[in-house]
């Protein structure tokens, strides 16, 4: 990479196109807020990704993403936000990302995630402001954390 200070690359809502491993996610390490994942067009979210860990955010809204979220994406204890909304994400919200204290944003709307929330995911995520998970395939009661 020819940027070694890079900390933000916004590339969401675009059809560019590359491969699941691309040479960005090996030399993106010190990416703070790293939507790079959005150069991929209608493919899944690349494993790679687990070697971010400094995220601060992802954007991956609007990149007809399909699959599954990554189980072991979100080891940056200092994530701000995360955003996947209007894709063909499918499977279950990973439960590491309930445990970033540092969340203010989520938003995984219009996909096609199932499985239910946490009962505790308030106490495990006290600093998030907007939680959008509407237009998904989501079960079970809605959190009674959320209403205190």
């Amino acid at each position: 990479m020819n940027l070694p200070n890079l900390e933000v690359l916004a590339l969401h809502v675009n059809m560019l196109q590359g491969s699941n491993y691309h040479p960005l996610y090996q030399n993106a390490k010190n990416c703070n807020t790293c939507p790079c994942l959005s150069i991929i067009s209608q493919v899944s979210i690349p494993k790679e990704i687990e070697s971010l860990t400094q995220l601060k955010g992802m954007y991956l809204g609007d990149n007809k993403l399909q699959g599954e979220i990554p189980k072991g994406a979100w080891q940056s204890e200092n994530t701000g936000d995360i955003i996947t909304q209007n894709n063909s994400l499918m499977g279950t919200i990973p439960s590491l990302i309930f445990n970033l204290s540092s969340l203010i944003f989520m938003d995984f709307s219009n996909n096609s995630l199932s499985g239910s929330l946490p009962e505790n995911m308030c106490q495990r995520l006290p600093n998030l402001e907007t939680l959008s998970m509407s237009h998904n395939q989501l079960t079970g009661p809605i959190p009674h954390s959320l209403g205190q």
